[in-house]
């Protein structure tokens, strides 16, 4: 038995192998959840819902590992639990592609479970998730097998679209939060939103009395709760230091601690600010470049020929180059 720490949820787990080099473990909230759904569906029912709600998340977790060993980030390890894997290690591009590919494994399988449902015409039952405790198990054992096939992975699906951790979902929209804003900042704007989803998800299911969306918002609000600590943890690290200062190397760095300051990053606003800047001088600087070289051809021109052989555009290229440049000499000078 083992436990991983892998920036989503900690979980203990039981080391079940390895493929493809990657250390395969189940959480120990399998068998935690086995009781719940006895308790929800039954003995019979809940037996029968566990080993396919084990089964999907198999189906869903291989799908990502492919998917990412395929871009050529395969993680070293891998931890087994209801909704799929936790392993959201690799660079964006890795982690949205293998999260995805979880998702399409899941409607693969409701894809390929279909028929049989649309021919007894129990598709639409299937495609409610939250009365799955109504089914009751036929006699007949591929029947049962199909429609739980077709249910868990629908449900399984469903609640990895969902654009909280630890979902797969939630792994996209913080790596595209991240591309976008920047790594910190685009984690501080995605964590944000989540929480507020989540808060949300909670208030309305208490509301609507939905028990289940509840429970998946509970878990992304202790998922956010880890991934806080998580953070913290790493930021702080052990230092001789006392009332702030670095004595480590004797009393001269009390000195280099009152003249030192650590940096303040700049705000999402501020970055966008000198974004917009430096492609504001890119342009003038192009521009300036154009104008030289249009002024160079002009006044060769008038030196070899005259004034009179520029024609109409000629001239007016002048008249601007002289306008732009009388401008920029009138600008008052800054003094250091």
């Amino acid at each position: 038995m083992m436990r991983e720490e892998r920036g989503w949820l900690p979980f203990w787990s039981i080391p079940v192998g390895s493929l493809l080099g990657i250390r395969f473990s189940i959480s120990l909230v399998f068998p935690l959840l086995l009781p719940v759904f006895l308790m929800w569906f039954g003995l019979k029912l809940g037996v029968a819902v566990s080993g396919v709600v084990l089964l999907a998340a198999m189906i869903h977790e291989l799908a990502r590992v492919l998917a990412v060993n395929w871009c050529g980030e395969p993680p070293d390890a891998s931890v087994l639990w209801p909704t799929g894997g936790i392993a959201p290690s690799g660079s964006s591009r890795a982690r949205i592609i293998g999260a995805l590919a979880g998702v399409s494994a899941n409607l693969a399988v409701c894809l390929l479970t279909a028929w049989p449902l649309i021919r007894d015409q129990t598709i639409w039952v299937a495609l409610d998730p939250v009365h799955l405790s109504e089914y009751r198990l036929e006699p007949d054992i591929a029947t049962n097998t199909i429609h739980l096939l077709f249910a868990i992975n629908w449900a399984l699906a469903l609640i990895n679209l969902l654009p909280l951790p630890p979902f797969a979902m939630g792994v996209v929209f913080e790596s595209l939060a991240q591309k976008i804003f920047g790594d910190e900042s685009g984690r501080f704007v995605w964590m944000r939103f989540s929480w507020c989803l989540a808060v949300f998800l909670v208030l309305a299911g208490l509301v609507l009395d939905l028990s289940l969306v509840v429970a998946l918002a509970a878990v992304s609000m202790l998922s956010l709760m880890t991934l806080s600590h998580s953070a913290r943890s790493y930021e702080t690290e052990p230092s001789e230091t006392f009332l702030g200062y670095d004595f480590s190397e004797g009393y001269t760095s009390f000195d280099r601690s009152v003249s030192q300051t650590e940096p303040v990053a700049p705000s999402i606003l501020e970055r966008w600010r000198e974004k917009r800047q430096n492609q504001r001088l890119q342009r003038e600087a192009a521009l300036d470049l154009e104008v030289s070289e249009n002024l160079d051809r002009i006044l060769a021109q008038v030196h070899e020929h005259g004034i009179d052989s520029l024609s109409y555009h000629d001239r007016k290229l002048l008249d601007c180059a002289s306008e732009r440049f009388r401008s920029r000499s009138s600008m008052p000078k800054t003094t250091e």
